[in-house]
């Protein structure tokens, strides 16, 4: 079962990092051999109701384009998590932070990952919405300080409940900024008040 893709462009071909109940995958075209080829990159989380990952994105550091996968696991989970490639080309899977504790349903509070350049210095950091309810609730911004060894800073940037982020430049001033919207299901959750918000990135260092 797939819960989310990212289209990716790499060595001039568009190829999929797919999250799914089998975990983070990668779907790509190999010229030399004329077929399409899925390398299975890790398995993700597995616990009482659901297993793999359930959102995806990948990182630029320097002039990789390809540095990083931030995940979010598995399925509705509590788990977020980076892949790096090792010196052998395989992937090491690091857990950055476990978010409470899954529900009577299985379910943890996050929803979402995006990776961008926030701060201008030509490296990617990664938001994580979590849907809630407090204190797993709100996004949080990673950045990388050491790729090698799975270390990244972390910083609460809102308290609202968050579904899905999109980024855009809404104020025109050169940063990327973001949106959110509440997470609000019956039957799953429902946030106090769900709204669509828009933070605005004011990082005086960029």
């Amino acid at each position: 079962m797939i819960h989310d893709a990212k289209l990716i462009k790499k060595d001039q071909l568009d190829s999929l990092l797919i999250a799914s109940r089998e975990g983070i995958s990668w779907l790509y075209f190999d010229p030399t051999k004329n077929q399409w080829i899925i390398e299975h990159i890790g398995a993700g989380e597995s616990q009482k109701a659901f297993s793999g990952s359930g959102s995806v994105d990948v990182g630029t550091i320097e002039h990789d384009t390809f540095a990083y996968i931030a995940t979010a696991e598995p399925f509705h989970g509590n788990t977020v998590a980076v892949y790096t490639k090792s010196m052998n080309t395989t992937w090491k899977r690091y857990v950055l932070d476990v978010y409470g504790q899954p529900n009577e349903q299985g379910e943890g509070p996050i929803h979402h990952i995006v990776c961008a350049d926030f701060d201008n210095d030509g490296d990617d950091e990664f938001l994580v919405a979590l849907r809630g309810p407090s204190p797993n609730e709100g996004v949080y911004y990673y950045k990388s300080i050491d790729l090698s060894r799975g270390l990244f800073h972390k910083w609460k940037v809102t308290n609202d409940s968050a579904a899905r982020i999109t980024l855009s430049d809404f104020d025109d001033d050169g940063r990327l900024d973001f949106a959110t919207i509440s997470y609000a299901v019956p039957g799953y959750y429902v946030s106090p008040n769900p709204s669509v918000n828009i933070f605005y990135n004011k990082n005086s260092s960029t």
